[in-house]
């Protein structure tokens, strides 16, 4: 996924959307679309003000049958979040019909997302956790001192409250916080144990 905007020198930016990008090989990117745009601009999949997959991405299953699952947290109020829940098989992703949005009770091509839960930062990363047996999601947080987890059986959930996977020291330079924090299942060892 990708986001398309202009940064502006005065307040706020120009939010134009997000998109898909595919590519086989280095030097090769395209942006496919397979059916009719739902933005101004055909690069868009989705246009500003309506879902934003861009926190978090997990890849289900594998060949023809993969999904993959997208989380949208935006910013509710000052260093508050609010994370809601896409999903699409990986061979339509860049299709705007092959979304649906988990609605807290099923999945839904026309019904509002639900909101999964409230998190400290718009950063996520969720993976399988073989030795939990579960979902697990790290985030960061803005003015944060901590690293924070939640797990589910489901990517939809239901997910636990947010607790303290660790504790970090405050930067040298103020404002640069664990915002950034990110799970690496490629490094877990014994099944993430």
């Amino acid at each position: 996924f990708f986001s398309k905007g202009c940064s502006r020198t005065g307040p706020g930016d120009d939010f134009r959307g997000v998109g898909v990008a595919r590519w086989s090989a280095p030097g090769d990117l395209l942006a496919p679309r397979t059916d009719g745009p739902v933005t101004a601009d055909p690069e868009l999949l989705f246009g500003a003000g309506s879902f934003q997959p861009e926190a978090a991405v997990l890849r289900v299953g594998s060949g023809a049958d993969a999904t993959l699952y997208a989380w949208d947290c935006h910013e509710i109020a000052s260093l508050a979040f609010q994370c809601r829940l896409g999903r699409a098989p990986e061979a339509r992703v860049d299709a705007p019909s092959a979304w649906t949005f988990w609605t807290g009770s099923a999945w839904s091509a026309t019904a509002p997302p639900a909101i999964l839960f409230r998190s400290a930062g718009s950063v996520l990363t969720v993976s399988w956790n073989a030795a939990l047996g579960r979902y697990l999601a790290i985030t960061g947080g803005w003015g944060a001192d901590a690293v924070y987890y939640r797990t589910a059986p489901a990517p939809e959930g239901p997910w636990s409250s947010e607790r303290v996977l660790f504790e970090v020291e405050r930067p040298v330079v103020a404002g640069l916080w664990s915002l950034f924090a990110h799970h690496h299942p490629g490094w877990d060892r014994d099944d993430g144990a």
